[in-house]
């Protein structure tokens, strides 16, 4: 379940998302996100219509992803030139995924 996440984060950068579970899982190993440790990685497309949300449990990696029609309706995610991740909520997660109005706020990382 994606409940089980105890940190996720954005990622903030560009990333090809014809890429699936090993290539995501390399994305975010470069982050320094342990999929493992209950960690998680958010991938949005350029074009915002897609997300992808990578994670692991004790028997391997799970991808989860949606597709909207017109982009990711309110999002407001803009992508930086370096790669980088930001925390964001649980609750910020959810309203990505279920499209409401969402502003991220930058937290520290742990």
């Amino acid at each position: 379940m994606i409940f089980s996440i105890h940190t996720i984060y954005l990622v903030e950068h560009c990333v090809d998302l014809r890429k699936s579970f090993d290539g995501l899982a390399r994305e975010a190993q470069i982050l320094g996100i342990d999929l493992h440790e209950g960690e998680a990685a958010v991938f949005v497309s350029r074009n915002k219509r897609l997300l992808k949300l990578l994670r692991a449990d004790k028997t391997g990696l799970i991808l989860t992803q949606k597709r909207f029609n017109r982009g990711v309706p309110g999002a407001k995610i803009n992508f930086l030139d370096n790669v980088d991740s930001k925390e964001i909520t649980q609750a910020e997660l959810m309203q990505l995924f279920e499209g409401g109005e969402s502003q991220f706020h930058p937290r520290e990382r742990k």
